[in-house]
């Protein structure tokens, strides 16, 4: 099977240059929320994207961004995918689409929260506006969107089927991604808190193990 791996939460170029070093790297994600710790500015993330190969796929990871920020965004830098990580409906995500129409040809990425199988009753209305979908955990409260180390039950996507492609995020490190990948069939690994030493700060060491693994999958 090929695997392809997106580390999210990229905050310097030393970190993205690791990253890319390994073909099994195809995305780099950049997070647009400022209460993360791994928050970048718009400034730094184009930056750091302008060192980047064309073959890599980067990725703004915003929390129910408002249309003036998105072209903002798009107008200071090219990003492939638009990753939608708050409570976007199929709705907004219809008129995000339609915004941004004239300014990008970016795709729509959806997060997917999700810790039983009745979260994915409504996922057709997602897939019916998303280009992709993201399943990620459900974050704890008064927690951070997303990047807080914590795993779902793989198991309720075995077996699923989706009209467009999908990542699988959430607690994937090292040790469990060959578990992840096997219960789960996922194409595409996204992993953030899994290749750090604290959160915001990659681990160069991390980073190699975990795409020397990804590589033998």
């Amino acid at each position: 099977m090929s695997l392809s791996i997106k580390i999210c939460g990229i905050n310097s170029t030393e970190s993205a240059q690791e990253c890319i070093s390994y073909p099994v790297t195809k995305y780099l994600g950049f997070i647009f929320y400022e209460k993360s710790p791994r928050y970048v500015s718009i400034e730094k993330a184009t930056q750091i994207i302008n060192s980047l190969p064309e073959s890599i796929k980067t990725v703004a990871v915003m929390v129910n961004p408002q249309d003036q920020f998105i072209e903002k965004l798009l107008h200071s830098c090219k990003f492939n995918i638009l990753q939608l990580h708050g409570s976007e409906t199929p709705t907004r995500i219809k008129e995000i689409k339609k915004n941004i129409k004239n300014i990008s040809a970016s795709s729509i990425m959806k997060v997917i929260r999700i810790s039983k199988i009745d979260h994915l009753t409504n996922i057709k209305d997602y897939e019916n506006v998303s280009d992709m979908l993201l399943f990620d955990s459900i974050p704890p409260k008064d927690g951070l969107p997303g990047g807080n180390a914590l795993k779902f039950d793989w198991k309720i996507l075995s077996k699923q089927s989706f009209k467009v492609p999908f990542m699988l995020s959430g607690g994937i490190n090292n040790e469990n991604i060959s578990e992840a990948v096997r219960i789960t069939g996922a194409k595409i690994i996204d992993v953030s808190s899994g290749v750090e030493d604290e959160p915001g700060k990659k681990s160069i060491s991390k980073i190699k193990n975990f795409l020397k693994t990804a590589q033998s999958l």
